[in-house]
């Protein structure tokens, strides 16, 4: 039988476990993370250590099939186009082209008015990992702070086409004559055509000037004056130009 005072100890407890609530039950602590984990933890946290926007930390944006080629590829078969040489890419944009030249063993150096573009085409040859010069400015400012015949390829990229009056064009052909090398050639997108079709007879109305634009005359008359002479030129259809062609031509020094 128990005693007496091992009862009143039983009883004391009974009374001190009902006035104390209970305790919770304790939670099993998880496993500390890696040190591989707490890397990658860190590294998506941090900045990206570059000069370009957070944005070019994903996949380039620039995926190339975006961009028609087609017509710098017809241009670099002909057999009189130089190699290994230097070449301004007059309206740059984006950078397609002067990345494409690039590509090709050219030094390159574009100009644009336009300092967003010339963001987005600097931002262009990094992720292609390309080094290229481009200048930010006025073409006629800007190409005249090019030493003369130190460029083999010249490109225009619609400047011609977007300069209004005929005596400011000429200065443009000009200032492109002065940096050519001689024998250098220049890639002139004079403006946009019709397609020609075969069978289509021309369309009564259509005013004198169209009609020298359609043929190329006019323009290759503007290029003829300024003293550029012409290798060939050509057609290219273009995907968004509402049915509409670049008329191309080649210029040769």
């Amino acid at each position: 039988m128990k005693t007496l005072k091992s009862r009143k100890r039983t009883a004391r407890s009974r009374t001190r476990s009902a006035r104390s609530p209970s305790k919770p039950p304790r939670r099993r602590s998880s496993p500390l993370p890696s040190e591989a984990a707490r890397g990658e933890a860190a590294a998506a946290r941090a900045p990206l250590a570059t000069g370009f926007p957070s944005a070019v930390r994903a996949l380039p944006r620039f995926p190339e099939n975006e961009y028609d080629y087609g017509y710098l590829h017809d241009f670099m078969k002909l057999d009189y186009v130089p190699r290994d040489c230097r070449a301004a890419v007059l309206g740059c944009g984006k950078g397609e082209e002067a990345v494409f030249f690039s590509e090709r063993g050219y030094r390159v150096t574009g100009i644009d008015s336009d300092r967003n573009a010339i963001g987005l085409a600097r931002e262009r040859a990094w992720l292609n990992a390309r080094d290229i010069d481009f200048m930010i400015g006025d073409v006629f400012e800007s190409a005249s702070l090019l030493p003369a015949e130190s460029f083999g390829i010249a490109s225009d990229r619609g400047v011609f086409r977007a300069i209004q009056g005929e005596r400011e064009r000429r200065r443009y052909l000009e200032l492109v004559r002065r940096i050519l090398l001689p024998g250098g050639v220049f890639l002139l997108r004079a403006t946009l055509v019709d397609p020609p079709r075969r069978g289509r007879k021309p369309r009564r109305g259509r005013g004198q000037s169209d009609l020298l634009v359609q043929k190329g005359g006019e323009v290759m008359g503007e290029v003829l004056r300024a003293g550029l002479p012409i290798a060939g030129r050509r057609t290219y259809p273009i995907a968004d130009g509402d049915g509409k062609a670049a008329l191309l031509i080649y210029c040769r020094r």
